[in-house]
């Protein structure tokens, strides 16, 4: 599988909302804050129109690989829990 800049872009974003869980809230909001100046200088990066940007930010900000994986772990943790 090839990995684009896309992917990657994706899963910074995805990442910063389960790191968002784990340190205190300063630490996470600035990861997060940081998750987002990445996203949001890849877009213009991109020179998207208007119209192309949206598609971008709706794409990025969709479900994805990162957190399908998180709900299958949780999926596994529930089941665990009930064993």
């Amino acid at each position: 599988m090839t990995v684009t800049e896309h992917d990657l872009v994706h899963a910074v974003l995805e990442l910063s909302t389960y790191v968002s869980d784990l340190p205190s809230k300063e630490e996470a909001g600035a990861v997060k804050d940081e998750a987002l100046k990445i996203f949001s200088e890849w877009i213009a990066q991109q020179n998207p129109s208007q119209e192309e940007g949206l598609a971008l930010f709706n794409s990025l900000t969709a479900k994805g690989r990162i957190k399908d994986a998180g709900d299958r772990g949780f999926q596994r943790y529930m089941h665990r829990d009930r064993s």
